[in-house]
């Protein structure tokens, strides 16, 4: 299991003294993230959470401002990430997870959980049962006997 996506720290702003201190910067961490990702799933017994994709880490500075992230604003961000990963993984080896309290500082564990289901909804309800239900409980063995 992956955590969050492979954490593409940096993704969306400035962390440290040389990790996404330009659009440019951000652009090629974006191009490697969605390579690795990608050669990543080909492994058939890897799944990946979607989870922590708003912790500071990441470079978001919703919480510099003292504000947090609305559902819209996740959606923009985080559709690129989500995408890609079910691209790569499919709905089928995906798990949403929760990882507050780190993403607490740049939004509301409501609006991300809401943020979520409005990305995956196109999927349909299959999908979105896999996702955030039945593909936890078959990699975790929850409910077996």
């Amino acid at each position: 299991m992956v955590d969050h996506l492979a954490t593409p720290v940096g993704l969306f702003g400035k962390v440290g003294k040389r990790t996404g201190r330009t659009p440019a910067e951000r652009k090629l961490i974006f191009a490697k993230w969605k390579e690795d990702i990608s050669e990543l799933a080909e492994q058939k017994n890897v799944y990946t959470k979607i989870s922590g994709l708003m912790m500071p880490v990441l470079g978001h500075q919703f919480y510099k401002q003292q504000i947090t992230a609305n559902v819209l604003q996740i959606q923009d961000l985080l559709s690129p990430l989500i995408e890609h990963a079910i691209q790569s993984f499919g709905t089928q080896r995906i798990v949403f997870a929760s990882n507050f309290p780190m993403d607490k500082p740049n939004t509301t564990l409501k609006d991300l959980i809401q943020a979520y289901i409005e990305m995956t909804a196109p999927l349909g309800e299959e999908a979105q049962r896999a996702i955030f239900r039945s593909n936890a409980e078959n990699f975790y063995q929850i409910n077996k006997h």
